[in-house]
């Protein structure tokens, strides 16, 4: 993320690992962060943040699958 002037969080840092599943060739992708809400619904924002990760996590999935 470049920046969240326009966004409703502030002081965002994340963190995606991709970490092997051995036993079935797959792979687990983790994303994490943190940030602040200046205003407005905490839960709200966090489920829109969630969202985000979400569809990240699938377009990530259908580049790899598609190459």
């Amino acid at each position: 993320m470049l920046s969240t002037e326009t966004l409703p969080i502030r002081d965002y840092t994340g963190r995606v690992r991709v970490i092997p599943v051995t036993d079935c060739g797959a792979s687990l992708v983790e994303w994490s962060g943190r940030f602040s809400i200046p205003k407005g619904d905490s839960e709200e924002i966090c489920e829109w943040v969630r969202e985000i990760y979400k569809s990240g996590i699938k377009a990530m999935r259908a580049y790899i699958e598609g190459s």
